[in-house]
């Protein structure tokens, strides 16, 4: 995992100037977390894939249950069987298709307003599961010092760099320096994207699935 003393190091041999009159600490790091936050936007990063901290799953009542707090996106909500072999996969519908449901239809859930504390919440049919297993995305964590590590692998390093001195290049106006740098880092950042978005293998990942599979592709 990397920290933003490493993407300074980076950015810093890219721009060949390590002096901060122009380039304040504070304006690479804040470039630094933007870009950050615009990869975990685009693109399923592995690393940051997680199940909740109890026993993987997550606490219902009632059919609801509240985001953990570093969630930013959804891979699958699912039940398990006294084998522990998947028996259910609930399935996502628009809110106001929820709202017609049935507390006993079998297996959906949607992300909507709870008023009860003024939070969005999931929401589950039916509402007499009390946990259900969930992998999700995490957001990745602010660099706010320089020890601060934003759960990304060092294998994301250079891509970070090169867009962070893009978006500082820009600010600068310096435009064609900074298409240069986001370009480079662009073209990298797929490259090393398409080597870890499958850790299964090619095979099994690039297979054709049958519309009675349900399970995600992120599974």
């Amino acid at each position: 995992m990397s920290v933003f003393t490493t993407y300074n190091t980076i950015v810093e041999q890219k721009l060949a100037n390590n002096s901060e009159v122009f380039f304040t600490s504070e304006m690479k790091r804040q470039a630094a977390n933007e870009v950050t936050k615009e990869i975990v936007q685009q693109y399923d990063l592995p690393e940051l894939i997680r199940r909740p901290s109890t026993s993987g799953t997550l606490i219902v009542a009632s059919g609801v249950a509240a985001f953990p707090s570093d969630y930013f996106r959804l891979v699958k909500f699912w039940l398990e069987d006294s084998d522990n072999i998947e028996s259910a996969e609930f399935i996502y519908i628009r809110p106001e298709e929820f709202d017609g449901l049935s507390d006993t239809a079998s297996y959906f859930w949607t992300e909507d307003y709870d008023p009860s504390d003024d939070t969005r919440k999931f929401f589950f049919k039916p509402t007499t599961e009390t946990a259900i297993h969930m992998r999700y995305i995490q957001q990745a964590t602010e660099m706010t010092t320089d020890s601060t590590d934003n759960g990304l692998s060092s294998q994301w390093d250079d891509i970070i760099g090169f867009l962070t001195v893009a978006r500082l290049l820009q600010n600068a106006g310096r435009y064609d320096e900074a298409q240069f740098f986001e370009n480079t880092g662009n073209a990298r950042l797929r490259d090393v994207y398409g080597s870890v978005k499958n850790p299964g293998g090619v095979k099994q990942n690039a297979r054709f699935r049958s519309k009675y599979e349900r399970r995600s592709q992120l599974w």
